[in-house]
């Protein structure tokens, strides 16, 4: 699966010359960068008119505080490119036009006083309108051995963004901010340049607020979450716990391999899980262990589950947790289910599974080897598409009275295996 994603962001981001990266082919009747000198300058003679942002940025281009600041074009900050916004800018983008970030910096540092706004040109503006801030390193040169410079978000507002930037259809992206990372890139997953976001408002941008599909580091803190089309982020669940926390709506959470550690934020909206998680570390790793809080809800996309030990150990903890469904009228066997491989543990109390066990698969299913791993109590099961358990062991340990589980609908042990259903390895 991880193979099949990072060949269709490839795919989509080598296309991606759209309506929101045309601009860089675009309008440079200002000659460039303008330097520190002429900038100034120009603030001086007409401090009331806006400031344009070119449509290339491969030097500092610093803007003074409390200016408006327009951009026609797509503004994309290249190689040893640095934009530095100050405290009090407004930053408007014209419809359609976005800023990239391809192995430049920005850097807006506002203050709790005088934020900075990014924001739509239009006068009646609306979701949608610009493409938002994207920081995307695919497509830069992977042979240096230093990691790309990392760009800093402080007292910022993105606002009205959304807009898609890649002409692919399944990969399009709309978010306030968009986080491209290097595409999954596993040799290096270093050189992709941190994004700091340090007090920041992202609200009325069409689809997300935050789109962070990465390998790259997300660290962020006093993050707020106006209403962005019913999602608050799209985060890799590695990075859950620096941004899940201030969700006002939904969180999706990608990732496809959990090597770490992680307890998931307490959130008082659903997780959806987009793709299927698998939990395992490498064997010098320490022990990945998914640890869900009480109270939360984890929806499940068709064709997403959870796995643990396929590749390596690795354990998942939820007490007192909702597994469901995420289609808006959930039927039995929506999701695939939870797969512990050889490796694999879990331990389930007080949970409720439903509309799981799609092709008619159990909603838990071990092998052999992990059969004594798993521990379910105080556990109900109810509309689901299969039985609870795919090995007979766990089956019976599961249905002794003390254990107190509820099953209905379907049988708690499987009888007879769909043909389709793979089994988790030995």
């Amino acid at each position: 699966m991880l193979a099949r994603r990072d060949f269709c962001v490839t795919w989509a981001l080598a296309l991606s010359i759209s309506a929101c990266q045309q601009g860089e082919r675009g309008n440079h009747s200002e000659g460039g960068v303008p330097s520190d000198q002429a900038l100034q300058r120009d603030a001086r003679t007409s401090a009331e008119d806006p400031i344009r942002l070119p449509a290339t940025i491969q030097d500092l281009f610093r803007v003074p505080p409390e200016r408006a600041v327009v951009a026609m074009d797509d503004v994309t900050i290249g190689p040893n490119g640095r934009l530095e916004v100050s405290p009090g800018d407004i930053v408007k983008f014209a419809k359609g036009k976005g800023l990239f970030v391809r192995g430049g910096q920005l850097m807006a540092a506002g203050t709790a006083v005088h934020r900075i706004v990014f924001t739509s040109l239009a006068d009646k503006p609306s979701p949608g309108d610009w493409c938002g801030l994207v920081f995307n390193a695919g497509g830069l040169p992977k042979d240096r051995t230093e990691p790309w410079p990392g760009s800093v978000l402080e007292h910022v507002i993105v606002e009205f963004a959304g807009s898609p930037w890649s002409p692919a259809k399944h990969m399009t992206k709309t978010a306030g901010i968009t986080i491209a990372g290097y595409l999954g890139d596993q040799k290096r997953p270093t050189l992709a340049g941190a994004v700091t976001l340090n007090a920041v408002e992202i609200r009325d941008n069409k689809s997300r607020g935050i789109d962070a599909q990465s390998d790259a580091p997300v660290s962020a803190r006093e993050m707020r979450f106006g209403k962005n089309d019913g999602v608050s982020m799209t985060i890799d669940v590695a990075y859950a716990d620096h941004v899940a926390p201030a969700a006002t709506e939904p969180v999706e959470l990608m990732g496809t391999i959990l090597r770490t550690p992680m307890s998931l934020p307490a959130v008082m909206v659903p997780y959806v899980v987009v793709e299927t998680i698998a939990v395992g570390g490498w064997p010098n790793d320490p022990l990945a262990v998914l640890t869900i809080p009480r109270g939360s809800t984890l929806k499940f996309r068709k064709g997403a589950g959870l796995s643990s030990g396929g590749y390596f150990s690795g354990r998942i903890e939820a007490h007192g947790v909702v597994f469901t469904s995420a289609e808006p009228e959930p039927h039995p066997g929506d999701w695939e289910g939870i797969q512990l491989s050889k490796g694999g543990a879990a331990d389930f109390s007080d949970d409720t599974f439903e509309y799981a066990g799609s092709n008619g698969q159990p909603v838990l299913d071990t092998s052999a080897r992990a059969a004594t791993s798993l521990e379910v109590r105080t556990s109900l099961f109810r509309r689901n598409g299969g039985p609870a358990f795919g090995n007979r062991v766990t089956c019976e340990r599961s249905k002794i009275a003390s254990r107190r589980n509820v099953f209905e609908d379907q049988p708690p042990c499987s009888l007879k295996r769909a043909a389709h259903a793979p089994r988790p390895t030995d």
